[in-house]
């Protein structure tokens, strides 16, 4: 199938535990790990069309850092609890992840970065959903991942319980587009949201009659510039 440049399962009741899937490739899905579930594992430079470190598993406890896929450079088609997502692309939609179920995360600074002038700047990151994408995300923290045009944080994803800081959407490097720096559509239930930053709706934004909806939650400190 293309598929499982480091690993293919057929089961997701396949198992690994303390693994390090290092730099391996798929043509199609899974570029470290197709199905099966991987506990307190590394997945570190894979690379897939759908999900450059794993797809259609679940990871517990694991590494995800610095994957690269077209969709969910992390995980995509994923269960993730109590994992850390730092450092990976996607081309298109959810640079850690891409339709996945999340709990207890931390989604940090995805993208791929390089220093233009002393400056740590992004060259690589997603269109949308520069954390996650069309997600289900609870108990968890999605903290300066960045997005080319819309949801820097998450975006048409449903979270709760989550805190969004220092998420970003713009058009780097022109800046001059770029939709909810935290969220974009989606449905937020007491979650925080602050430090964002987008052209359009510094903490969350959505067009077209597309549904957003916050509630309890705590919206500080955004900008739109």
């Amino acid at each position: 199938e293309r598929s499982g440049g480091g690993a293919w399962c057929e089961s997701t009741n396949a198992s690994f535990f303390n693994c390090t899937f290092l730099s391996n490739a798929a043509s199609l899905y899974g570029g470290g790990l197709y199905s099966g579930c991987g506990s307190n594992c590394a997945l570190i430079g894979n690379s897939a069309i759908y999900g450059g470190a794993a797809y259609g598993g679940t990871l517990i406890n694991s590494m995800v850092v610095s994957n690269r896929s077209t969709y969910g450079g992390g995980v995509c088609s994923n269960i993730a609890n109590n994992c850390t997502f730092m450092f990976n692309a996607a081309g298109q939609y959810g640079s850690a992840a891409y339709g996945c179920t999340l709990g207890g995360c931390l989604i940090i600074s995805n993208a791929f970065y390089r220093f233009v002038n002393g400056a740590m700047l992004p060259y690589i990151f997603a269109q949308n959903g520069g954390g996650a994408c069309y997600s289900t995300i609870i108990d968890s923290s999605l903290i300066g991942n960045w997005a080319f045009a819309s949801g820097g944080g998450a975006y048409f994803c449903v979270l709760t319980n989550c805190t969004l800081t220092g998420n970003s959407a713009y058009n780097y490097p022109n800046n001059n587009v770029g939709y909810g720096g935290g969220a974009y559509a989606g449905v937020l239930s007491g979650c925080v949201l602050s430090s964002n930053n987008a052209y359009y709706g510094g903490a969350a934004a959505a067009q077209n009659n597309q549904a957003l909806v916050l509630a309890n939650c705590i919206v500080s400190n955004n900008a739109a510039h």
